[in-house]
């Protein structure tokens, strides 16, 4: 009987340079299931900064996503991974109605799953999923923000955007609209290809083509994550930063 493929993963997060705390949650599960296969799934949330307890929404997004992935029952990944996102969206809307000290708070969100040679991205917000390959990135997410939309829409370039008082404005997060709908997309997976999943406060101060070349040159996915989260806090570590990192391998489970 054929081993089940398990993915190898890394996750870290840090508080950055210049805010107190850390807003950022990150989690993941790896399971295999009845029929022997294994369902990966992977979560970075960003608590909003300027609401109250988004550390609070990060980490419920991030649970519940989770809690939700392996519970429910979907006719595709896709299904899955939106059913899970609008199950976190509820949640930290029942919270902040519960504790009315905790009314508003929300969480940008990025979530991922591995299937059958595939990836499965739904996202809300400014958090970002990529693929490295050799010799090549490519951005997975659009950015749900104010500056994303112009940038789209031929309004603004890349640069324009990055130096716009308004980019930290987002158009889609977990927590602040009843009726979200998250943007779900699947993408193939190559060989060896390493999926990113990261909060803001890495791909606002580096950039894809860093990202990149720090993943190939690193001798792990450990050694990525960390130079990664170094180049950033070298870089000011204006924001929190997190980061994790997955290659789909053949280790058993």
């Amino acid at each position: 009987m054929t081993e089940p493929i398990v993915p190898e993963v890394v996750a870290k997060t840090d508080p950055g340079r210049s805010r107190s705390h850390n807003e950022d949650y990150i989690g993941y599960r790896v399971e295999p299931l009845h029929d022997g296969t294994v369902r990966s799934v992977f979560v970075v949330c960003d608590g909003m900064g300027g609401h109250p307890h988004g550390e609070v929404a990060a980490e419920i997004g991030v649970t519940t996503i989770l809690d939700e992935a392996f519970q429910i029952t979907a006719e595709s990944p896709g299904d899955l991974l939106r059913l899970a996102v609008i199950a976190a969206n509820s949640a930290i809307i029942r919270e902040g109605k519960r504790d009315p000290g905790k009314r508003g708070m929300g969480a940008t969100c990025v979530a991922a799953l591995l299937a059958d040679g595939t990836v499965t991205i739904a996202h809300a917000g400014d958090c970002r999923a990529y693929l490295v390959g050799e010799g090549s990135i490519r951005r997975l997410t659009n950015d749900h923000s104010w500056v994303g939309e112009q940038v789209r829409a031929g309004l603004l370039s890349e640069r324009q955007a990055h130096e716009s008082p308004y980019r930290s404005v987002v158009t889609r997060a977990l927590g602040l609209d009843p009726a979200l709908e998250p943007e779900v997309r699947e993408y193939p997976l190559g060989d060896g290809d390493v999926l990113v999943l990261c909060s803001d406060g890495l791909w606002d101060v580096v950039d894809d083509e860093t990202i990149r070349e720090t993943i190939a040159d690193s001798p792990s996915l450990t050694e990525a994550a960390d130079r990664l989260i170094a180049l950033a806090n070298a870089r000011g570590g204006p924001d929190n930063i997190s980061v994790l990192l997955a290659r789909q391998g053949s280790v058993s489970a």
